[in-house]
């Protein structure tokens, strides 16, 4: 687990795991440079159980602190979980024994329940179970198991060299395609960890077109390494500079901005008292974004700006650099 500035719900999070049925393992928090009282709560878990091993470091962000715990980790399995979310209690002991009986898994997730700020439950989600089932899911973007969900094996990922420090967000999607390209996937579908919605999350900020940038140089940079061609990432930073330029121009970023403003005014005025009043206002702003929410259905329709379709853009733009 990483922790940043946690304080409001580390608590629940270490619990969750030090009370797990499955006792044998190690609990590795990084402390990630919080400036709150994160780090005074983990200390004192670690008072009372000799199970957690503390890395304090400067603020470096969640892919740089997790890769510092991987490669300090002593486990054959790592267990990940956000320091806002739960786990449920036998989480570990059943993730233990599926990989256990199937020895090809490198990334076992499961299904999840979200909950409110206030712990109400709001939405149990589950997901496709099989390899193909999830790498398919990757690769045309769709909901996937939970990062806090994730059980991976810690040899594989140090030898493909953990979380990419490129990605700033979604990281975790970056390295499933790429655990997907020389192991099986997997999933229990059951809900095996609670994820706590609220407004500090990437989801819910204005981190949000990023965090879609981000996914779609992961799905792309995979779709250009399975037909055999250099993944532009692991370029110097001038080479994935220019990558990272171009597949903003691709999908347009501002449009996309404006697409989720257009996205959350609708929610937001669904979300309030129905009356004739807001009503019409709700018609007016679903009319002022319709060009936007339009354009993007018939670009989805049509495949113009899949990953799967950049990508052939991409290789057919580097070949003809190639043949000058």
């Amino acid at each position: 687990m990483s922790c940043y500035n946690s304080e409001e719900w580390v608590n629940n999070a270490i619990s969750s795991v030090l009370n797990q049925t499955f006792e044998d393992f190690e609990f590795v928090i990084i402390d990630d440079g919080s400036i709150d009282n994160t780090l005074n709560i983990v200390k004192g878990f670690s008072y009372l159980d000799s199970r957690i091993k503390i890395i304090e470091k400067n603020h470096t962000g969640l892919a740089d602190s997790l890769n510092i715990g991987i490669f300090q980790s002593d486990g054959k399995w790592i267990a990940r979980i956000d320091a806002d979310h739960v786990c449920e209690l036998n989480r570990i002991e059943l993730q233990v024994a599926f990989v256990e009986s199937n020895p090809e898994i490198v990334f076992l997730g499961s299904g999840c329940v979200e909950v409110s700020m206030g712990n109400k439950m709001q939405k149990i989600n589950s997901y496709p179970e099989s390899h193909h089932g999830l790498v398919k899911h990757l690769e045309s973007s769709k909901n996937f198991p939970p990062h806090s969900s994730a059980f991976y094996s810690t040899n594989v990922v140090r030898l493909i060299g953990g979380y990419r420090k490129q990605f700033r967000m979604s990281q975790d999607r970056d390295l499933w395609l790429r655990l997907s390209e020389i192991g099986n996937l997997a999933c229990i579908n059951k809900p095996l960890v609670r994820i706590r919605n609220h407004e500090g999350q990437v989801s819910n900020s204005n981190n949000r077109v990023k965090q879609i940038l981000y996914s779609r140089i992961a799905t792309i940079s995979y779709f250009v390494r399975i037909k055999g061609a250099q993944d532009p990432v692991d370029g110097n930073d001038s080479e994935y500079a220019f990558y990272k330029d171009w597949i903003e121009k691709q999908i347009n970023v501002k449009k996309l901005s404006n697409i989720i403003n257009t996205r959350n005014i609708i929610m937001l005025a669904l979300r309030s008292p129905i009356n004739l009043s807001n009503l019409l206002q709700l018609v007016m702003k679903i009319f002022n974004g319709c060009p936007y929410l339009l354009h993007i259905l018939i670009e989805r329709y049509l495949g113009v700006n899949t990953p799967r379709t950049l990508a052939k853009k991409w290789l057919l733009l580097n070949s003809d650099k190639n043949n000058v």
